[in-house]
Protein backbone atom coordinates (compact mmCIF):
# COMPACT_ATOMS: atom_id res chain seq x y z
CA UNK A 1 0.00 0.00 0.00
CA UNK A 2 1.78 3.21 -0.88
CA UNK A 3 0.83 6.20 1.31
CA UNK A 4 0.66 9.89 1.61
CA UNK A 5 0.07 12.25 4.08
CA UNK A 6 -1.57 15.51 3.68
CA UNK A 7 -2.18 18.29 6.21
CA UNK A 8 -4.81 20.93 6.00
CA UNK A 9 -3.94 24.74 8.23
CA UNK A 10 -4.86 27.89 8.56
CA UNK A 11 -2.83 30.67 11.04
CA UNK A 12 -1.04 27.95 13.02
CA UNK A 13 2.52 28.08 11.57
CA UNK A 14 4.42 26.84 14.83
CA UNK A 15 1.83 24.37 14.97
CA UNK A 16 2.16 22.94 11.45
CA UNK A 17 5.72 22.93 11.49
CA UNK A 18 5.61 21.19 14.75
CA UNK A 19 3.67 18.73 13.04
CA UNK A 20 5.51 18.49 9.65
CA UNK A 21 9.03 17.99 11.96
CA UNK A 22 7.27 14.92 13.78
CA UNK A 23 6.30 13.55 10.54
CA UNK A 24 9.79 13.76 9.22
CA UNK A 25 11.46 12.10 12.10
CA UNK A 26 8.80 9.49 12.83
CA UNK A 27 7.27 8.43 9.27
CA UNK A 28 10.39 7.92 7.32
CA UNK A 29 10.23 7.88 3.47
CA UNK A 30 6.65 8.96 3.13
CA UNK A 31 5.22 11.96 1.30
CA UNK A 32 3.97 14.82 2.97
CA UNK A 33 1.76 18.00 1.13
CA UNK A 34 0.48 20.78 3.68
CA UNK A 35 -2.58 22.83 2.37
CA UNK A 36 -1.89 26.27 3.55
CA UNK A 37 -5.55 28.32 3.43
CA UNK A 38 -4.44 31.61 2.76
CA UNK A 39 -3.98 33.00 6.22
CA UNK A 40 -1.31 35.42 5.46
CA UNK A 41 0.29 35.15 8.90
CA UNK A 42 3.66 34.33 7.71
CA UNK A 43 3.23 30.71 7.38
CA UNK A 44 3.35 30.62 3.63
CA UNK A 45 6.58 32.60 4.33
CA UNK A 46 8.19 30.00 6.67
CA UNK A 47 7.07 26.72 4.90
CA UNK A 48 8.73 27.37 1.39
CA UNK A 49 12.04 29.28 2.58
CA UNK A 50 14.64 26.94 0.94
CA UNK A 51 12.29 25.83 -1.05
CA UNK A 52 12.06 25.47 -4.60
CA UNK A 53 9.11 26.89 -7.09
CA UNK A 54 6.76 25.15 -9.16
CA UNK A 55 4.41 25.77 -11.56
CA UNK A 56 0.95 26.99 -10.55
CA UNK A 57 -1.71 24.57 -9.90
CA UNK A 58 -4.55 25.49 -11.80
CA UNK A 59 -6.74 22.71 -10.38
CA UNK A 60 -6.25 23.14 -6.75
CA UNK A 61 -5.79 27.19 -7.26
CA UNK A 62 -2.46 27.06 -5.45
CA UNK A 63 0.73 28.16 -5.82
CA UNK A 64 3.08 25.17 -4.94
CA UNK A 65 6.42 24.85 -3.50
CA UNK A 66 9.01 22.18 -3.08
CA UNK A 67 10.98 21.27 0.18
CA UNK A 68 14.54 19.63 0.39
CA UNK A 69 13.31 18.58 3.63
CA UNK A 70 11.01 16.15 1.58
CA UNK A 71 7.59 18.11 2.08
CA UNK A 72 5.60 19.98 -0.75
CA UNK A 73 3.40 23.06 0.18
CA UNK A 74 0.09 24.12 -1.65
CA UNK A 75 -0.82 27.67 -0.66
CA UNK A 76 -4.12 29.00 -1.71
CA UNK A 77 -5.04 31.97 -3.14
CA UNK A 78 -8.57 32.77 -1.36
CA UNK A 79 -9.68 31.27 2.03
CA UNK A 80 -11.52 28.08 1.61
CA UNK A 81 -12.51 26.67 5.13
CA UNK A 82 -12.08 23.53 6.86
CA UNK A 83 -14.42 21.45 3.78
CA UNK A 84 -12.82 22.87 0.81
CA UNK A 85 -9.36 22.55 2.14
CA UNK A 86 -10.22 18.93 2.66
CA UNK A 87 -11.30 17.99 -0.50
CA UNK A 88 -8.60 19.83 -2.19
CA UNK A 89 -6.57 17.28 -0.45
CA UNK A 90 -8.67 14.75 -1.27
CA UNK A 91 -8.14 15.92 -5.55
CA UNK A 92 -4.45 15.71 -4.84
CA UNK A 93 -4.79 12.62 -3.44
CA UNK A 94 -6.27 11.39 -6.09
CA UNK A 95 -3.72 12.74 -8.69
CA UNK A 96 -1.09 11.32 -6.97
CA UNK A 97 -1.28 7.43 -7.59
CA UNK A 98 -1.30 6.54 -4.06
CA UNK A 99 -3.94 4.28 -2.55
CA UNK A 100 -3.97 4.95 1.22
CA UNK A 101 -4.17 8.81 3.16
CA UNK A 102 -3.24 9.71 6.28
CA UNK A 103 -5.55 13.88 6.47
CA UNK A 104 -4.32 15.71 9.30
CA UNK A 105 -5.53 18.77 10.81
CA UNK A 106 -2.71 20.91 11.53
CA UNK A 107 -2.47 20.12 15.28
CA UNK A 108 -1.30 16.76 16.04
CA UNK A 109 2.07 15.33 16.87
CA UNK A 110 3.44 12.28 15.18
CA UNK A 111 5.10 10.02 18.04
CA UNK A 112 5.76 7.07 15.89
CA UNK A 113 5.34 5.52 12.28
CA UNK A 114 1.48 6.35 12.54
CA UNK A 115 1.15 6.33 8.92
CA UNK A 116 2.75 2.78 8.57
CA UNK A 117 0.71 1.55 11.31
CA UNK A 118 -2.71 2.19 10.02
CA UNK A 119 -1.37 1.52 6.56
CA UNK A 120 -1.36 -1.75 7.92
CA UNK A 121 -4.46 -1.90 9.38
CA UNK A 122 -6.48 -1.00 6.47
CA UNK A 123 -4.70 -3.86 5.08
CA UNK A 124 -5.15 -6.33 7.97
CA UNK A 125 -8.19 -5.62 9.45
CA UNK A 126 -10.13 -4.46 6.00
CA UNK A 127 -11.58 -1.38 7.63
CA UNK A 128 -11.18 1.34 5.07
CA UNK A 129 -11.69 4.57 7.14
CA UNK A 130 -9.99 5.28 10.58
CA UNK A 131 -10.64 8.42 12.53
CA UNK A 132 -8.02 9.35 14.70
CA UNK A 133 -9.04 11.08 18.08
CA UNK A 134 -7.48 11.62 21.30
CA UNK A 135 -10.15 14.08 23.37
CA UNK A 136 -10.97 12.79 27.07
CA UNK A 137 -14.13 12.86 28.45
CA UNK A 138 -17.30 10.75 28.51
CA UNK A 139 -18.50 11.63 25.43
CA UNK A 140 -15.33 10.51 24.06
CA UNK A 141 -14.92 6.97 25.71
CA UNK A 142 -14.68 4.42 23.55
CA UNK A 143 -14.41 0.28 23.70
CA UNK A 144 -11.53 -1.23 22.92
CA UNK A 145 -11.46 -4.56 21.50
CA UNK A 146 -8.24 -6.85 20.30
CA UNK A 147 -8.70 -7.83 16.16
CA UNK A 148 -5.77 -9.52 14.09
CA UNK A 149 -3.06 -8.24 16.34
CA UNK A 150 -4.33 -4.45 16.58
CA UNK A 151 -6.54 -2.49 19.80
CA UNK A 152 -9.44 -1.43 18.03
CA UNK A 153 -11.79 1.47 19.31
CA UNK A 154 -14.93 1.58 18.56
CA UNK A 155 -15.91 5.31 19.07
CA UNK A 156 -19.07 6.95 20.22
CA UNK A 157 -18.27 10.43 17.81
CA UNK A 158 -17.95 9.92 14.24
CA UNK A 159 -14.98 12.73 14.92
CA UNK A 160 -11.28 12.54 14.17
CA UNK A 161 -8.37 15.20 13.90
CA UNK A 162 -6.51 12.76 11.71
CA UNK A 163 -8.59 10.27 8.99
CA UNK A 164 -6.75 7.52 7.61
CA UNK A 165 -8.70 6.59 4.26
CA UNK A 166 -7.80 4.10 1.35
CA UNK A 167 -8.57 4.86 -2.60
CA UNK A 168 -11.62 2.30 -2.18
CA UNK A 169 -13.10 4.53 0.02
CA UNK A 170 -12.65 7.79 -1.83
CA UNK A 171 -13.92 5.88 -4.79
CA UNK A 172 -17.02 5.03 -3.11
CA UNK A 173 -18.36 7.95 -1.41
CA UNK A 174 -16.34 10.82 -2.73
CA UNK A 175 -15.53 13.69 -1.18
CA UNK A 176 -16.51 16.00 1.87
CA UNK A 177 -19.95 17.58 1.35
CA UNK A 178 -19.74 21.15 1.19
CA UNK A 179 -23.24 21.75 1.14
CA UNK A 180 -22.72 20.84 5.27
CA UNK A 181 -21.11 23.86 6.32
CA UNK A 182 -19.81 26.73 3.84
CA UNK A 183 -16.74 26.92 5.80
CA UNK A 184 -16.30 24.53 8.80
CA UNK A 185 -19.32 22.24 10.79
CA UNK A 186 -19.96 18.49 10.84
CA UNK A 187 -18.60 17.51 7.62
CA UNK A 188 -15.86 14.85 8.77
CA UNK A 189 -18.86 13.14 10.60
CA UNK A 190 -21.07 13.06 7.55
CA UNK A 191 -18.27 11.87 5.75
CA UNK A 192 -17.81 9.21 8.21
CA UNK A 193 -21.52 8.14 8.07
CA UNK A 194 -21.26 8.01 4.22
CA UNK A 195 -18.43 5.98 4.68
CA UNK A 196 -20.72 3.48 7.32
CA UNK A 197 -23.57 3.22 5.19
CA UNK A 198 -21.14 1.80 2.28
CA UNK A 199 -20.58 -0.80 4.36
CA UNK A 200 -16.39 0.06 4.50
CA UNK A 201 -16.05 1.19 8.20
CA UNK A 202 -15.90 -2.91 9.35
CA UNK A 203 -14.48 -5.02 11.54
CA UNK A 204 -14.57 -8.58 10.40
CA UNK A 205 -17.41 -7.96 8.22
CA UNK A 206 -19.85 -6.36 10.39
CA UNK A 207 -20.21 -2.77 9.84
CA UNK A 208 -19.43 -0.07 12.48
CA UNK A 209 -20.28 3.58 13.14
CA UNK A 210 -16.57 5.13 13.96
CA UNK A 211 -13.01 2.69 14.26
CA UNK A 212 -9.59 3.96 15.50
Amino acid sequence: MTSVVAIITYKRRDKVAALIDSIIANCPGVKVVVFEDCGNDGTVEALARGAVAKPYDEELDASVWAHPRGYELYAGHQNLGVTAQSNRAIKWFERSGADHLCLCNDDVIATGDFVREYACAHTTVGNHLWTFCDFTGDDYAALTTPFRGFDIKLQPRMTGMMMSMTKTLVTAIGYFDQTWSSRFGQEHCEFNNRAYFTGLVQVNGQAMRSLD
